[in-house]
């Protein structure tokens, strides 16, 4: 009787340390963060705050790749208090980006840069170069290997490419001068994001070739 007393006191031990480990990563915080980050973006923060901007951008990746480093642990070992962290960071800093941007947007003169013909048509290609590599990556996407796991990370995956999609939207198309350093800085910021996005899901599928050879 105690022998049976122990192994069920023990089975009941195991069963609580291990609905105690089972962390959820932060679903919540991640999605109030990237729409803290798309209002910073509307209002044209990149632009006249894009230090700060930067810093929010860099908190909301590292977040990111804490919160898909976490996925790849065990249940019971996974710890999202740094991700929750870093997001709250990047939440943060997107408001003080936006109300910075807003702020600085009413005091000073818009900034025309030179209307050069050759520049335009930099700008141009470097648009162009941006949204085929943004369906270079959705593509893939529709490819990447699928599972629990990755979930959250597929999706992070395709809100970035949506942002990216959308923010060269913004670009007007018959575009002047004024427009230029907006415009070049959005079109090199969804390539950056479609690049790493497109590595990232090739690395993937080599990986699961690899696994199931």
């Amino acid at each position: 009787m105690k022998h049976f007393s122990y192994v069920h006191i023990g089975v009941i031990f195991v069963s609580l340390f291990l609905l105690w480990g089972c962390e959820d990563a932060p679903q919540t915080s991640l999605s109030e963060t990237q729409q803290a980050l798309e209002d910073a973006r509307q209002a044209g923060a990149a632009d006249t705050a894009p230090h700060l901007f930067g810093q929010a951008e860099d908190f909301f990746q590292q977040a990111t790749d804490e919160i898909q480093a976490q996925g790849d642990q065990f249940g019971i070992f996974r710890d999202y208090s740094k991700a929750q962290d870093l997001l709250t960071q990047a939440k943060v800093t997107a408001i003080e980006a936006k109300n910075k941007g807003q702020a600085q947007a009413s005091l000073q003169p818009e900034m025309v840069s030179e209307d050069s013909e050759g520049e335009k048509e930099e700008i141009i290609r470097a648009i162009t170069e941006a949204r085929g590599m943004v369906r270079q990556a959705s593509d893939l996407l529709t490819r990447a290997p699928e599972g629990k796991d990755v979930e959250l990370v597929l999706q992070i995956m395709e809100i970035d490419l949506r942002s990216a999609e959308s923010s060269l939207a913004e670009i007007p198309k018959d575009m002047t001068p004024p427009d230029y350093a907006m415009a070049r800085e959005k079109a090199e910021s969804a390539n950056n994001v479609a690049s790493r996005v497109r590595e990232q899901i090739l690395q993937a599928i080599e990986k699961a070739e690899r696994e199931g050879s």
